[in-house]
Formats: structure tokens, C-alpha cells, sequence
């Protein structure tokens, strides 16, 4: 009992962090919707709002795969299947409630990422760093998706426990903990050789990468799935093509460095020309005004540096495993870039490469900094607060 005790008061501030982050984004949300929503927005039910309000965008397609499950050329495949299952299983306790076992199901998961980050970064650099690593993630931009019907939550704490588990030497662990991560979403492969570094270096590195080999058997029961069921085991790759318009490039991540490029001039120079400018420097614009694009658009092109960047930091602060983590785990959206917005969802995607938050928390050490990194990040999390409330896409 002695060690429990000790185990959760030295987690405490991780869950608790999450606790009151996610209690302070769900009243700013809740505000923002009651102050501009009845302006701006279509009449909706007020049955179950504020649940509703954490359904946006491919929040819909997850509670259509809970409720239906998949279909051939719905492009429904294109979202792996963990997180609907866990929330179907939820649902079914609940008597049906989808949408509150959704996010009963993320906070779940949200809850455990926190702890497990806070306890791999105390291992590693100490409680000062936990602790900053922590925060740092709770007001993150794109930290709504913590909180959101997304899998997002479910993917970091998988992502982070993989990697414990692996420092433990409980290789076996690691590599089921891994094929689910691959389960919850397409960059849960980078995790493999992230591990297999670990894997290598650890003092039994045979048994260790036998016991990763684990992750392909539980992770195999995808593609053999849409396999039985629709003819194609890779049936995820076309719907994300079809549906997204994400197709992988023979030049690999060089691609979506090249088109990110040519999206960040067209976007200066339409911002110089004025939020209202009849001028269009960027064709693909077509369904928001080109002044959107352009700002979405610089948005990914300049979180994308700062993730290359920490990447980089967390190769050099914590190993290899760590920063091949990292850099492959954004390899793999930038080698599909999409046609209209070249780096689409790199904030959000930053959210499963917990490294970088880390690595912030390393660059962030020094008061001054750590001033600047959370003043601004608090700002733009207030930012995509106004812009989830208002259903306004974000990345």
C-alpha cells in the first residue's frame, strides 16, 4: 500500500494538471459558444451541447464508425480502429451514450498521457523538467484535441508508455503497447524503430527485439480485417487519398518540405495583399477565402520548423530512440502532403511526438523563456479555442 501511495503522490501532478486544463478549456469553449455561437452559427439542439461541443470535423466520422461501423467508399477506413472499439465497448456500458463515452474515453486516455509523461520526464531530467514538460503540453496550441472526440489522446499515452515500458525492459509489453498505438493511428509504425534502438542498446538486445515483434502480430489485425472485409488490406491507404486527398510521394517528407515552400510565398504575398484582397496566389484556395489558406497555411509551415527543430533538441537531450521517434513520426505527413493545405494537421499530429514537449521543456529551463513559450502558447491555445467554439477548422 506504502508503494501506491508514494506511486500516486508522485503522480499527482500530472493528473491533476490535466484536470484543471481540460476544466478551464471547457468553460473558454463553452463561453466563446454561447457568446458568438448564436451569431455565427446554424441553430442546433441544446440537448447535450456541451458534450456536443467536443464533436468537430473527424469527431463525426469516429461516432459514424461507433454507431455503423465501416463501409466500403465512405472513406471510413481511413481512421484506424482502437479508439471506436474502446469507445463502442464504453458506449455500451453507457446504454448507448456515444458521445459521452467518446469522451469519457479520451479523458481517460488524456488523463494517463499526462501521468505517464510527467513520470518519463522526471526518469529522465528530473522533477523541475516533469513539470514544465507537463504544462507545456496542457496549453499547447492544439491541446483541444486532448479533450476532443479524436484519438489523439489515446495515441500520446500509448505512444509514451511504450516507451516506459521499454526503458523497464519489459520488451514484450512494449511491442503490444506499440501494435496498438499502430492501431489508433498511422504514425504508431514510427514507434517500431524508435524501439528497436532501445531495443539494440539494451543488454539482451535478442530477446528485446523479439519481444517488439509483437507489435507487428497485434498490429497485423488491421489490414487483415479490411482484408477479409472488403478485399484490400490496405484499404486505409485509398480512403485517405480519396478522401483527403493524402498520397505518398516518391520524395518522401522532401515533398511536403517543397509544396510547404510554395504555399509559404503564396501565402506572404496574400497576406501583404489584405484579408479581402480579390487577388487569389494560392489556385488551390477554393473553399474559404485565400487570406484563410494563407494563414493556415503558415500556421503548419511554422509549427513544422519548431517540431524539426525540437526533434532535433531531443535527439541530442535524450538519445536517438527519442529523436528518430520524433523525425520519423513527421516524415510520415509530410511525405503525403495534401494539394490545398500542404502541411494539413502538423499541430495537431505534434500532439503524439511527446519528445518535443520535453525538449521544449529543456530549451523553456530558463525563466525568461519559459515566460515567452508559455505566454505565447497560452495565447494561440486561446486562439483555437475561439475557432473550435465557432466550428472555424483547426489544424
Amino acid at each position: 500500500m506504502s508503494a501506491l501511495a508514494d506511486a500516486l503522490r508522485r503522480d499527482r501532478y500530472g493528473l491533476w494538471t490535466y484536470v484543471w486544463s481540460r476544466a478551464v478549456l471547457w468553460v473558454a469553449v463553452a463561453f466563446a459558444y454561447l457568446l458568438f455561437g448564436s451569431v455565427v452559427l446554424s441553430p442546433r439542439a441544446d440537448d447535450g451541447w456541451l458534450l456536443d461541443l467536443w464533436v468537430r470535423a473527424d469527431g463525426g466520422w469516429y461516432l459514424k464508425i461507433v454507431q455503423d461501423g465501416y463501409a466500403a467508399g465512405d472513406q471510413s477506413t481511413a481512421f484506424f480502429p482502437l479508439y471506436p472499439l474502446l469507445v463502442r465497448i464504453v458506449s455500451a456500458a453507457f446504454g448507448g451514450a456515444d458521445v459521452l463515452a467518446a469522451v469519457v474515453v479520451t479523458a481517460a486516455a488524456g488523463a494517463t498521457a499526462f501521468v505517464l509523461l510527467h513520470r518519463l520526464t522526471r526518469e529522465l531530467l528530473g522533477e523541475e523538467h516533469a513539470r514544465l514538460a507537463v504544462l507545456l503540453l496542457a496549453i499547447y496550441p492544439a491541446t483541444l484535441f486532448l479533450g476532443a472526440v479524436y484519438s489523439e489522446a489515446l495515441y500520446l499515452a500509448l505512444s509514451i508508455a511504450a516507451f516506459l515500458l521499454a526503458r523497464r525492459g519489459r520488451w514484450v509489453g512494449a511491442g503490444v503497447v506499440t501494435g496498438l498505438a499502430m492501431l489508433t493511428r498511422t504514425a504508431g509504425v514510427a514507434l517500431v524503430p524508435a524501439l528497436a534502438v532501445l531495443a539494440w542498446r539494451s543488454g539482451s538486445s535478442r530477446r528485446a527485439l523479439w519481444g517488439l515483434a509483437a507489435a507487428v502480430a497485434v498490429a497485423a489485425t488491421w489490414p487483415i480485417y479490411l482484408w477479409r472485409a472488403f478485399g484490400h488490406p490496405f484499404q486505409f491507404l485509398t480512403a485517405q487519398r480519396e478522401g483527403w486527398g493524402r498520397d505518398v510521394s516518391p520524395a518522401g517528407p522532401f515533398a511536403g518540405l517543397w509544396h510547404a515552400g510554395d504555399a509559404t510565398w503564396a501565402a506572404l504575398r496574400q497576406i501583404a495583399a489584405g484579408p479581402f484582397s480579390k487577388v487569389n496566389y494560392w489556385p488551390q484556395a477554393t473553399d474559404y477565402r485565400p487570406s484563410f489558406y494563407a494563414a493556415v497555411n503558415l500556421e503548419e509551415v511554422v509549427f513544422t520548423l519548431l517540431l524539426i527543430a525540437l526533434g532535433v533538441v531531443a535527439w541530442r537531450l535524450l538519445g536517438a530512440a527519442y529523436g528518430v521517434f520524433v523525425l520519423l513520426s513527421l516524415a510520415i505527413p509530410l511525405s503525403s502532403p495534401t494539394e490545398d493545405f500542404p502541411l494539413l494537421s502538423m499541430p495537431r499530429f505534434g500532439l503524439g511526438v511527446f519528445p518535443v514537449f520535453i525538449a521544449l521543456a529543456h530549451v523553456a529551463r530558463r525563466e525568461r523563456v519559459a515566460l515567452f513559450v508559455v505566454g505565447t502558447s497560452a495565447v494561440l491555445c486561446g486562439v483555437g479555442v475561439v475557432r473550435w467554439a465557432l466550428d472555424v477548422w483547426v489544424s
